[in-house]
Parts: structure tokens; C-alpha cells; sequence
């Protein structure tokens, strides 16, 4: 029997190893060689008699683990099978044998890669057409596009050939199900997962609730879909046990109904996650429940076998499509590293093939998930597990929980470290709340005062480095640092006296909660230590700040300068296929910009592709100009812009959407326009801005009342969907150029500049371009949609860089003129859309 799954060589190696431990168990990793056998067997751990450490990272894909059980008896254990699932997840074969390696037992077979078979693709293209499945499913609603077919034959070959493919397809192309049908016929055929990922919760929702739902039900053959979600959207069980319990006694009292409403549905939920949840909680009840990395104690934990997010993260192993978010995916790529998404560890099951849907954003996603960040509110956020002061009736929380323990415990050693360790924890707490708020309070005001701004946000140079006060600041963050070195000496202290106790799994909750404090004091000692260690170069480092009433909030920040070499090294060298998809990636009509921005530099896997919209956007969009606008900046420039919006604003009746690059000009216009409309009778038409309540919620009222108008910037160029009479204007207040102060935007600058690149062209203006296209992309949305965009920055025509923005829309009508002139055409083209 043995000689069925062992080469007689890996067999008398393996045996010869258990004789070396005597007889011990051992761990061991081996090859799959053509014939099915284990092979180029290695040893990786020694244990006991009746355990042996699993090492995870070990194994990869199609190798095998193996171990032995002394006792002769290969029935696999609880631990084993647990084990086993984690191996088998990643494609790791599972074995055990017996002491002399006679016999075998398989627990998971391992995997075995077969040959490779392509997409047809006009098979693909059949799902598409008029008489094609989809047709037959969506009936009257469904449309046949030329451009659907082109983007779906591009993916196919990206998929087929191992392309880096970029398209740029215009709205409405359907471009969702042109990369769902090859990404679906590709993991039937060859057993390999594909990856979507998007930027955003509503594309996400698009794609699990309409999109994979319909394309499941006109495949022949069945397949699995999978949405990714972070480990903090899972209720974990023994944190909410705990809690239960009130054993650390987190709870205030006014959180005590939506807590009790949280864990009355953890009772009978069986996806465990928050979507499931009928009601929002509030974000702190939700955090003191939810799983999270650093206090995870894994196969340790009681409930690992029922745990919510282990069970999610099985159920993704047998998906053939899963879809997860930019940052779930970096975090992933950051995880494997240089091993590529093809590996077997990380947060997602691995993956052959990714295709990113809102691609625009890959840059922006990326930079933000590398960046760090540390405020005085996310350090006493922590220690307010240890001790909350919010309660009336004393402290709460864990160091409480010590205290008690110290008086209970029967245990003499544990006793003993509960005394010493509760006044020793309380003690680094005290230290850690008084030296932070003084750490970040000096640096807010050294700040303000060489800014002379009460809003800061200042990048880390050597000319700041040398100011005689930088001293101070740095000392300061010095003592914060050694105070948070000492409370992770203390809790290590603790837990290496109780986790080596014969009574360590009664006290898991404690242990767990302890352990994700001190992981995450030592993640804020590495912000410090790269904030202001020296040589960094490949990091931006900039401070900001605010006093709001008497309440200062800083914080420190590092943002990496290019992620251009870490996309290249991690993702592109190592997946299969990667397709980049959005309907804004193109600049003059080329993806110039996009490559050196997101690190493409294989020229013979690139493919490029550009898709117009099937929309006519000659007859169902205007792009309008006012050529005597003042030029943004100048005094008279906002009340002009107000008394436009309002004459604008009466001609639509609402149903517009005015969009700004800055949140002060943005509430300074509001008020302005508000009042010269109620002025002018106008008071029916309903103003709404950004802030004043949820986005959701924000764009719902938008879209439902009528008569509307929405002022905001920043997200909401993009991602907003408003079909119909609901939205029929778009303004744009000012060309949304980066604001060259910022820290970030500044030290690119500076950057590009030293390798004598122009930073306006190849930088700053694509940039922009890009973004003017996004927000142009608001108003029409569906073949019946008509309507305006405005554009007040007289820049757009005077200056030689206006044509790129003119021409990123060169299919919409246009026209520049005065104002009196623009409001013409404006109400011309309205009534000839009311006679139609």
C-alpha cells in the first residue's frame, strides 16, 4: 500500500527520520512527482509523542504533508483534521503514517495541475448574442453591443495568451459581463479561480446580486461565486462570548441594547458577518465583537472549527469566481509577497488570474494601503481596552479583569503575575495617556506656528528637521515610543506565565485581547520609528492637524512614493493575467500615463484597447463654457460662480450635480447660491451638500425628490449613478487639478523633478484630464439620458492644456461663448429635449 504514494527512497528517508527523533512525531514536506508518488521528502519539525508543529508556510501547491502517529492508529485526530482543512485549502495533500511507514492514511489528496485549455472565443461571444442565453434570460431588456463583443474578445486573449491587458470602455459598453463569460468558461476549464476586483461596495454588490447570479443561470455547467470580505466584517465568537460573559466589562451602559441586540443575533446567524445584520450597529459595539488579525489566536481558539470567518474562507476555496475589493487584494499581494498570487498563503485562496474592474483607482488603492498612519485618538482607541474611563461607577475594561483575577485565581504563579501585572499594566497605561496627549499637542502647535495656519498638514523635510524646536517634538515621540516599548514588555511578561500554565485555555479571551494590544503597540512604535528614522527615501512623511473647539487632532503619516515597482515585482511578474478595465484610463487617447503610474513596463504582455460608449453623446450631452468667467482664484470668482450656478440652476430646476476640488469653496457657494435663489423665488428647489448626512443617504434624496441639487466634491466624482430626469445637469466648478501644497502631491513633484521630468505634463495635467473625465461620466448614464455639463473655469479654453480636458470628450457637443450666451444654449437644447 505504501508503494502506491511513496517512491521507496521517500519511504526508507522518512522512516529513517522517525527512527533519528525516536520514534517522535515528525513533520515532513514532499514533492508529487509524474507518477502520482511523494518524492524529495524534507523534515520540517520533530515533536512529542502525540503532537508535532504544522508548519503553514512549509508546503506549497501540489506538495504533500506528511506525518507520523507513534501509536500506529492513522485515524486522524480533531487537530489533524483541522489541520488538514487549512493544507487542503491552499492545495497541499495531507498524509499520515504509521512509525515503520507501512501504512498510509490520505486525508486530502493533493493537487494536480492539468494541461491548460483555452477559451474559445466564439464561444465565449455566443453567451452575447441575440440568440445567445443571456438574450434568452434578460428578454425585452437586453441589448446587442458591437462594443460588448470587442472588450469580451480582448479579455479572452489576455486570459488565453497571459496578456497585461488595459481597456478603456466607454459607459454602457456592459463591460461587467464581457469579463465575467471568459473569466467563468476559463476557471470551468482548467479548475484555476479568477479574481475581480473593484473599488467599490456598489460595483461589488452589482456584480454578486445581478451580474454572477444571471451568468449562473445560463451556464451549462454549474460554478461557485465568492464575495472576499475582511476579517472585521465577521462576528467573532469568542470575543462576543467574552463579552457576553462581561468579563472585561467593555460595555457602557448606553451601548448595552444595541450589544445585547448584536449577540441575540449572533445566536442564529449563520453567515456571521455584518451585511447580515438587519440593524447598523454602532461602530464601537461592532468592534469590541468583530474578528481581527492581531487577537485571533487561530487553530488555538475553541471555536475554530465554527469560527465565522475561517468557515467563510473554506466556502471561498470552492468558488471558481471570487470578488473582493483593491485594498483586500494589496493586502493579499502584500502578504505572499515576492511568492505572487499563485501561492498558498495569504488572505485569499489562490489565484491565477485578476481582473480589475474601476482600474482608474489601482494607483490610488495601492498607495493608500501602503500608507501609515498614527493619531493620539487610534493609541487611546487601543489602551481603552485595558481601561475605559467612560462609565460612570469607576474603570472598566481588561486591567479591571486583571484585578479581579488577582483576588480569585487558585493558581499561585498566575495569582502572583495577575497582582504584579495589574499595577504594572495600569502604571505603562498612565504613562502612554499623559505622554501622547503632550506628543501630539507639541507637534500640532509646532505646526501652527511656522504655518501660521490653524489647519495644518506639513510634509517632513530637511529644512523643517533642522528647526531648532523639530528637537523637542522628536524627543517627545522618543518617550512615547520606550512607554509603549514597556506596556508590550508587560503584556509579554503575562502571557508568557499564563500561556505556559496548565490552565491557558480557561484563559484564552484574555490572552487573545492582550496579545492584539500588544501587536498593535508594536505597529505604532514601527510609524514612529520610520517617521522619524533617518534614510527613507522611498516614503513620503508629513504631519496634519486641526483644532476643533478645544480638542486638537493630529496624527503622523507615510505614504509610499511610487508603487510602481512594488505592483511590478508583486502582481504583474507573478499573475498569470491581469486585465485593467474602467471607463476612464486613457489619456489623448493613449495609456501613457496609466502604465508609468501603475508600473506596466512589459511592453510584450501589454495590450491596450479603447471601446467608445454606444451612447450618442453628440445629441444627448452639451459641454458648455463661459469664456468671461474670472479665472479661479481671483475675488470676484466665487460670487460670479454663484450667480451662474443660480441662473443655471432655475433653467434645469434642480436635477443637477455641482462638483468642486475643495470643501471651503464648496460650503462658501452653497450658502451664496441658497440665497440668491430664494431670492430670485427658487425656494422649491431642494440643496443638498456633501457632509450633512451618510453618502448613501445623501445620494438617495438626490435622486428621489426631484428638483434637487447636490454640491460636492472629492468621491463624488465618481461612482454616482443618477439615470433619468433626476440628474440633467453636471457642473464643474474648477478643472480638478492635485493642489500642489499638499504633502503628497508636492514630494512627487519633487521627485520627477529631480529626474528632469516635467511633473505638470507627465504628472499633474493626465492626472487631471482623467478626473475631469470621471466627472464628466455623471450625467449620462442609459441611451435615453440628456443633458449639460458646465464647465466655470475659463481655463479650459484659454490655456494650451484646455484642449486635452476638450478632447477626453470629444464626442459630446461643445460650446464656449459669454455667459448670457452659454445660458442660451443651455435653454435651447432643454426645450428641444421637452418637444422631443
Amino acid at each position: 500500500m505504501i508503494e502506491d504514494y511513496f517512491t521507496p527512497e521517500a519511504a526508507e528517508f522518512i522512516r529513517e527520520a522517525i527512527t533519528e527523533a525516536h520514534g517522535n512525531e515528525v513533520f515532513f514536506v514532499g514533492k508529487i512527482n509524474d507518477s502520482s508518488l511523494v518524492y524529495d521528502v524534507r523534515v520540517f519539525a520533530r515533536g512529542n509523542r502525540h503532537a508535532v508543529p504544522a508548519i503553514l508556510d512549509a508546503a506549497k501547491t501540489g506538495n504533500v504533508v506528511v506525518h507520523n502517529h507513534p501509536s500506529g492508529n492513522l485515524e486522524p485526530s480533531p487537530q489533524d483534521v483541522a489541520v488538514a482543512s487549512a493544507f487542503g485549502n491552499k492545495g497541499v495533500g495531507f498524509y499520515i503514517v504509521d512509525s515503520r511507514v507501512e501504512n498510509v492514511y490520505v486525508v486530502i489528496e493533493p493537487f494536480v495541475p492539468g494541461e491548460t485549455v483555452r477559451v474559445d472565443n466564439e464561444s465565449a461571444r455566443e453567451y452575447l448574442l441575440p440568440a445567445g442565453p443571456v438574450a434568452r434570460v434578460l428578454g425585452e431588456k437586453y441589448e446587442y453591443r458591437d462594443e460588448q463583443l470587442e472588450v469580451l474578445s480582448n479579455v479572452t486573449d489576455a486570459f488565453n495568451d497571459e496578456y497585461l491587458s488595459m481597456i478603456e470602455a466607454g459607459t454602457g459598453t456592459g463591460k461587467t459581463l464581457s469579463y465575467l463569460v471568459p473569466s467563468i468558461l476559463w476557471s470551468i476549464n482548467n479548475d484555476e479561480r479568477v479574481l475581480i476586483s473593484t473599488n467599490t461596495i456598489n460595483l461589488q454588490e452589482q456584480l454578486i446580486n445581478k451580474d454572477l447570479p444571471l451568468l449562473r443561470d445560463v451556464f451549462p455547467k454549474k460554478f461557485d461565486y465568492a464575495l472576499v470580505k475582511g476579517m472585521r466584517n465577521y462576528f467573532c465568537l469568542l470575543r462576543g462570548e467574552a463579552v457576553g460573559q462581561d468579563l472585561f466589562d467593555f460595555i457602557d451602559d448606553g451601548e448595552r441594547g444595541s450589544m445585547k441586540d448584536v449577540l441575540e443575533w449572533a445566536k442564529t446567524t449563520t453567515d456571521g458577518s455584518l451585511s447580515d445584520l438587519a440593524f447598523t450597529p454602532p461602530d464601537d459595539v461592532w468592534d469590541r465583537v468583530s474578528a481581527e488579525s492581531e487577537s485571533c489566536p487561530g487553530m488555538k481558539c475553541p471555536h475554530y472549527s465554527s469560527c465565522f470567518f475561517f468557515k467563510s474562507r473554506r466556502e471561498l476555496s470552492r468558488a471558481s469566481v471570487l470578488v473582493a475589493n483593491h485594498h483586500m487584494l494589496f493586502s493579499d499581494i502584500a502578504i505572499k509577497g515576492t511568492a505572487g498570487p499563485d501561492s498558498d498563503f495569504g488572505i485569499i485562496p489562490r489565484y491565477a488570474k485578476v481582473v480589475f474592474d474601476e482600474a482608474h483607482n489601482i494607483a490610488e488603492a495601492a498607495t493608500s494601503h501602503f500608507s501609515l498612519k498614527l493619531s493620539k485618538h487610534g493609541i487611546m482607541k487601543t489602551l481603552s481596552r485595558l481601561r475605559s474611563r467612560k462609565s460612570k461607577g469607576g474603570d472598566k475594561g481588561i486591567l479591571s479583569y486583571i484585578s479581579h483575577l488577582a483576588q480569585r485565581e487558585k493558581d499561585s504563579a498566575l495569582r502572583e503575575v495577575f497582582e504584579r501585572s495589574g499595577g504594572a499594566l495600569a502604571a505603562a497605561v498612565e504613562r502612554i495617556e499623559a505622554v501622547s496627549e503632550e506628543v501630539f499637542n507639541s507637534l500640532y502647535g509646532f505646526g501652527a506656528e511656522i504655518s501660521g495656519e490653524a489647519a495644518i498638514s506639513i510634509r517632513l523635510t530637511e529644512e523643517i528637521v533642522r528647526n531648532e524646536k523639530w528637537t523637542g517634538v522628536e524627543e517627545r515621540f522618543g518617550a512615547l515610543e520606550k512607554s509603549l516599548f514597556s506596556l508590550e514588555n508587560e503584556i509579554g511578561h503575562l502571557l508568557g506565565v499564563v500561556e505556559s500554565s496548565p490552565h491557558a485555555d480557561s484563559h484564552i479571551k484574555l490572552t487573545a485581547e492582550l496579545g492584539g494590544i500588544a501587536k498593535r503597540s508594536l505597529a505604532f512604535r514601527e510609524v514612529i520609528g520610520r517617521f522619524f528614522g533617518e534614510g527613507d527615501e522611498s516614503h513620503i512623511r508629513w504631519f496634519e492637524g486641526n483644532r476643533r473647539r478645544a480638542a486638537i487632532f493630529c496624527s503622523i503619516n507615510l505614504s509610499p512614493l511610487d508603487v510602481s515597482k512594488e505592483l511590478s515585482e508583486k502582481l504583474y511578474s507573478k499573475t498569470k493575467t491581469v486585465v485593467m478595465t474602467s471607463a476612464s484610463l486613457a489619456v489623448d487617447r493613449n495609456f501613457d500615463f496609466q502604465k508609468k503610474n501603475i508600473g506596466l513596463s512589459d511592453d510584450e504582455r501589454f495590450r491596450g484597447l479603447i471601446v467608445d460608449s454606444p451612447f450618442d453623446f453628440r445629441t444627448q450631452s452639451l459641454l458648455l463654457v463661459p469664456a468671461d468667467m474670472p479665472e479661479p482664484g481671483r475675488d470676484d470668482y466665487e460670487d460670479s460662480l454663484s450667480r451662474i450656478l443660480s441662473d443655471s440652476i432655475s433653467i434645469t430646476n434642480g436635477n443637477a450635480l455641482v462638483l468642486f476640488t475643495s470643501y471651503s469653496s464648496l460650503n462658501r457657494v452653497y450658502e451664496k447660491t441658497g440665497k440668491i435663489l430664494e431670492e430670485s423665488g427658487f425656494a422649491h428647489i431642494s440643496l443638498f451638500k456633501q457632509g450633512e448626512m451618510p453618502r448613501g443617504l445623501l445620494l438617495e434624496k438626490f435622486k428621489t425628490l426631484g428638483n434637487s441639487v447636490l454640491f460636492a466634491t472629492d468621491s463624488f466624482w465618481e461612482g454616482v449613478d443618477v439615470p433619468g430626469d433626476s440628474l440633467s445637469m453636471v457642473v464643474i466648478c474648477r478643472l480638478p487639478f492635485k493642489v500642489p501644497t499638499d504633502p503628497v502631491t508636492e514630494a512627487k513633484i519633487e521627485y520627477m523633478e529631480k529626474q528632469d521630468i516635467d511633473s505638470f505634463r507627465e504628472y499633474i495635467l493626465p492626472h487631471a484630464v482623467l478626473r475631469f473625465k470621471q466627472g464628466f461620466g455623471r450625467l449620462i448614464r442609459t441611451k435615453t439620458d440628456r443633458g449639460v455639463v458646465l464647465v466655470l473655469d475659463r481655463r479650459i479654453v484659454s490655456k494650451y492644456y484646455g484642449k486635452f480636458f476638450i478632447n477626453s470628450v470629444s464626442g459630446s457637443a461643445f460650446f464656449c461663448g459669454k455667459t448670457e450666451e452659454v445660458l442660451g444654449r443651455m435653454r435651447d437644447f432643454f426645450f428641444r429635449t421637452e418637444k422631443h
